[in-house]
């Protein structure tokens, strides 16, 4: 079963950089979703931010953990990275499940049945000494609970060139759903940037990462959905993927000028958004 995955772990070293690309490969080739920091900042981000810095690594990761469904760490070392420890304690603190991979062969903890740290220990809801180990229990999670079958699928309209922006829908729809509204413009600004960025001279590493803003914007809108409810409960009772479309739907009715992104989004939801 798909998860919404945020990677945490050290990324001081050109070694630790190079796991966490592979193993958040290893992890999207198994059908997750995958937020890390290496993945949402870059060192120009960490440059242009200036005396910044440390509140805008700080506020993304945070916000990152906050919209996944669960958190997996890498523990190698004699003792956890600092940051990680953090972002552990804080994942464990919201109820999220935390699932510690440690492929170092060296003991840690306090007593001879120690894996790590007790109070890392404690917060683990499943413990993987190898990549291989922890795609495998990912992919157990939530296998026993039945699918159920998703209602005809229904599709954002795309107006004519030429239709006319309904400020007065738009205002409602702001007033009625601010965190949705806003996460939806900053989805649509996203998908513009995918959309212009998808020419032959566009590198493959700048296509991918504006692909990943696409995928952090949706699921930061679908977040903000599920908190405002805006929609009778039946729209939510096969996933979030309808509501989004409806939602999407409304703002087309308001901004029909984005007539691109809104026909790259209804193929993105259905085909290749996560299931939230």
């Amino acid at each position: 079963m798909p998860h919404t995955i945020y990677q945490a772990g050290p990324l001081f070293s050109k070694a630790e950089q190079a796991f966490h690309q592979e193993l958040s490969a290893r992890l999207r080739d198994a059908g997750h979703l995958v937020l890390w920091p290496g993945g949402l900042l870059d060192e120009k981000h960490i440059e242009d931010a200036g005396p910044h810095a440390p509140a805008l690594i700080f506020t993304t990761c945070r916000e990152a953990i906050d919209i996944s469904g669960c958190v997996v760490a890498l523990l190698d070392g004699s003792q956890v990275d600092d940051g990680t420890a953090w972002e552990i304690g804080y994942a464990c603190a919201r109820g999220l499940p935390v699932y510690g991979l440690r492929t170092d062969s060296r003991r840690a903890g306090e007593t001879p049945h120690n894996r790590v740290n007790s109070m890392i220990q404690g917060c683990l809801a499943g413990f993987a000494r190898s990549v291989e180990e922890l795609v495998a229990m990912l992919g157990m999670i939530g296998m026993t609970m039945a699918e159920e079958e998703l209602p005809e699928k229904p599709y954002i309209t795309i107006y004519p060139v030429g239709a006319q922006e309904d400020h007065a829908k738009g205002v409602k729809l702001e007033r009625e759903s601010p965190a949705a509204f806003r996460t939806a413009q900053d989805l649509l600004e996203a998908a513009e940037k995918l959309i212009k960025h998808k020419g032959w001279f566009t590198h493959d590493k700048e296509k991918r990462e504006h692909s990943e803003h696409v995928t952090l914007a949706y699921t930061r809108f679908i977040h903000a959905l599920s908190i405002e409810r805006i929609f009778p409960e039946e729209a939510h009772a096969h996933g979030m993927k309808p509501a989004a479309i409806l939602y999407l739907d409304k703002m087309s009715a308001a901004f029909p000028h984005w007539k691109d992104e809104y026909d790259f989004l209804n193929k993105f939801i259905w085909s290749d958004a996560p299931n939230l």
